[in-house]
């Protein structure tokens, strides 16, 4: 083997096979063969890679701060300065910070906005203004004919009920299922941002505790090895050394690593769960509010796609701050950070039955608590505006949704 054909340290060239070895407990790396830190799949264990987002950044340089020692590339960055490695942990805290203020801000704001538009269709402005609840003005307008059949039926109808009569008609939005449709996507939407905090939460608690004399939280693979044992991995590096799927040796390089998170402990699970977790989970209930309401509360097609859009935009901010606000190789050390944990207890008849008609019904429930529960008052009351109106007609959803969907072939 020619001298440019050497591997670098901490890889054995044995025939057409290549072996990572150990990387000695100063170098920061914890892997002991087959051990406790082995691939996935041994010892019942499996790893998952982070989002490229200001909590997964958090959370990787957290884990990089709080480790007794650190992975070899990690080391040499700290070796040049300790100020190098402060200052990156320092900035991924104050990025997910800033995320929240700005996530949290700009919903609080929207809902104050929203709220206010809102007060006018509650009950108590209906019995403020017509001395009758939002109910008892639907009671009201069920008992006057439509257009059709009496075109003065309306003169009968107090002012202000057919002033908000007007509001909601006048952009001739008559198909109330839209409304259904939006609010189905954007739960559907949030129902992801939602479960993936959870799952989240659930990996860093089922991380194992560090023994006793542990000197790294990390384990050190090359993607070759991920490969083999089915972790994802980014677009291949032509330079890197490890074993292919034909066990062919190939070139590596020392960034073509991952590094595994195989031990936790308890105070950091908390820390991370309540600081990173919980707060994401937070503010994808605000959002999902939000949207919600805003949503609803729309009288023409553009403004509900509209406001639904803006709404997407908001949960996408963590993703931007990462984006735009950091280097090529924070991105990176975000691809290569993953946390092995205790492999879930899967049951078939949840994977492979009923798991996904559960989730499917606990999403489709959010959307009938929402039009039905929450906005349910605010929808009869347009369904009888529709009506006396002539705008549009009043039918129940099945026959609506039938009637509109005839309506595309005619």
């Amino acid at each position: 083997m020619n001298q440019q054909d050497q591997p670098d340290d901490g890889v054995e060239m044995t025939g057409v096979t290549a072996q990572l070895l150990p990387v000695s407990p100063s170098a920061g790396s914890s892997r002991k063969g087959s051990g406790d830190n082995g691939l996935d799949g041994e010892d019942g264990l499996e790893s998952h890679g982070l989002e490229a987002d200001t909590q997964s950044l958090c959370l990787a340089r957290v884990c990089l701060l709080m480790s007794p020692n650190v992975p070899d590339e990690i080391q040499e960055i700290k070796d040049k300065g300790n100020w190098y490695f402060y200052t990156t942990v320092i900035y991924a805290i104050f990025l997910q910070i800033v995320n929240v203020l700005i996530q949290i801000g700009i919903t609080y704001i929207l809902l104050l906005d929203v709220e206010k538009e809102e007060n006018s269709w509650e009950s108590q402005s209906f019995q403020r203004n017509d001395n009758m609840t939002l109910n008892g003005a639907i009671e009201l307008l069920s008992t006057f004919a439509s257009p059709k059949e009496d075109p003065n039926a309306a003169d009968g109808i107090p002012s202000d009920i057919w002033e908000k009569c007007q509001h909601q008609t006048k952009h001739s939005l008559r198909h109330l299922s839209f409304y259904y449709f939006m609010i189905f996507v954007w739960v559907t939407r949030m129902f992801h941002e939602g479960l993936s905090s959870c799952m989240l939460a659930m990996r860093i608690l089922k991380v194992r505790t560090p023994p006793a004399g542990t000197d790294s939280y990390f384990d050190v693979t090359s993607r070759a090895e991920d490969k083999l044992a089915g972790v994802p991995k980014p677009k291949e590096n032509k330079n890197r050394v490890g074993l292919d799927l034909s066990g062919k040796s190939v070139k590596t390089q020392k960034s073509d690593t991952s590094f595994h998170i195989v031990y936790l402990t308890v105070g950091m699970k908390v820390t991370l769960v309540l600081s990173v977790v919980f707060m994401r989970l937070l503010v994808a209930i605000m959002i999902t509010y939000a949207g919600c309401k805003f949503i609803m509360l729309q009288c023409s097609y553009e403004k509900v796609v509209l406001k639904a859009l803006c709404m997407q935009w908001v949960i996408q901010i963590d993703e931007l701050l990462v984006k735009s606000f950091t280097t090529n190789a924070c991105r990176t050390l975000i691809g290569k950070v993953k946390l092995r944990h205790e492999k879930f207890i899967s049951q078939p008849w949840w994977e492979h039955a009923v798991g996904g008609p559960i989730l499917f019904t606990l999403g489709s429930s959010g959307v009938l608590f929402v039009c039905l529960g929450l906005f349910g008052p605010l929808m009869g009351f347009r369904s009888e505006c529709l009506r006396v109106t002539g705008v549009g007609y009043r039918q129940s959803m099945g026959n609506e949704f039938l009637h509109e969907l005839a309506g595309l072939f005619h």
